[in-house]
């Protein structure tokens, strides 16, 4: 009896007809992971710009906010975004993760 054929048909084939391989499937769960990112950043996008200028400073106090909101707004908005006196006037978001503003 001989062995059957690599291509046999019981052998999954990935869309451009090659064999599927444990790396198809890796690049497969890596799409998939990259695009739930990606959905996520859009909503966290829509909720920064459903805020308020007001609603976004105190929410930047209470630390609620994505570091991609933070970026996203200091990006679009950078007038409404407090700034520090200390450490050259970065934006406050920074500044308060400082030795500095910790007082270290």
């Amino acid at each position: 009896m001989t062995p059957p054929s690599r291509k046999d048909a019981t052998t999954p084939t990935s869309a451009g007809g090659r064999h599927a391989t444990s790396a198809d499937d890796g690049l497969t769960a890596l799409f998939r992971e990259l695009e739930r990112a990606r959905a996520t950043r859009e909503e966290l996008s829509r909720a920064l710009w459903a805020m308020s200028p007001a609603e976004r400073v105190a929410a930047m106090w209470r630390q609620e906010l994505a570091l991609s909101q933070l970026r996203e707004w200091s990006t679009h908005a950078p007038h409404e975004v407090p700034r520090a006196g200390i450490v050259g006037g970065e934006y406050m978001w920074i500044a308060m993760l400082t030795p500095e503003w910790l007082g270290e």
